[in-house]
């Protein structure tokens, strides 16, 4: 008589099997909140620089470091007040030594200047505004290109694509990128004994619970 040989195969030759006979699926281009939880198909560069200008980090006064080096409560430098700037605001005010410009948060730096007092540090009274800290170049500056370089390589090929990384493409100047098509998959249950859950259950069967903890793997990942 003749014997019929079963194969059986371990997880890590199962998972060799499968890994040698899949092929990359194509891109597909996507706005970036349909990308949320995909892989990107291209690296992507950034278009622009974030911020685009030297920004205010807090709201305060821009002043020249040099000049409130010397600072300190109890011994304040008073300046004189020359206007004030908003975030996306277009115009410009010079500071000079003796000078300051009131920065709102996200304002462009003011030519002339290169720190920001935080208001907190300060006083006003008519046009003259008290420094009562010091700030070394830098303080309260965020400087052109801190988070995004134009022509930087933001995300590669591969990339798993998270809630903040999509964010950070748009800051890059992005609204859409090329992402791997998702598969589709099909589950097939077999053996005489299986019951598709829902149905009655007769004597000597069982529910397709297998299936549905990989159709519930499936959801998981949005296939």
């Amino acid at each position: 008589m003749g014997m019929t040989r079963t194969l059986q195969l371990g997880l890590s030759e199962a998972l060799q099997m499968t890994l040698e006979k899949i092929q990359p699926l194509e891109s597909q281009s996507v706005d970036l909140l349909t990308a949320v939880g995909r892989v990107l198909a291209a690296d992507m560069v950034a278009t622009v620089d974030s911020p685009s200008i030297d920004a205010s980090l807090k709201d305060g006064y821009a002043v020249v470091s040099q000049k409130v080096a010397q600072a300190a409560d109890g011994q304040p430098v008073n300046l004189q007040l020359n206007g004030v700037m908003a975030a996306g605001g277009d115009h410009e005010v010079r500071v000079t030594p003796d000078t300051t410009v009131r920065v709102l948060t996200g304002a462009k730096i003011p030519p002339g200047a290169d720190a920001v007092v935080a208001e907190e540090y300060t006083t006003v009274e008519n046009k003259t505004v008290s420094i009562q800290i010091d700030a070394e170049p830098g303080r309260n500056v965020l400087f052109k290109g801190s988070d995004v370089r134009a022509g930087e390589v933001v995300a590669q090929t591969g990339t798993h694509l998270s809630p903040g990384l999509v964010g950070l493409l748009a800051a890059a100047g992005h609204s859409r990128v090329r992402v791997t098509k998702m598969p589709h998959v099909a589950l097939l249950a077999t053996g005489d004994e299986v019951v598709v859950p829902g149905q009655p259950l007769p004597k000597g069967k069982l529910y397709a619970s297998n299936i549905t903890t990989l159709g519930g793997w499936c959801r998981r990942f949005n296939f």
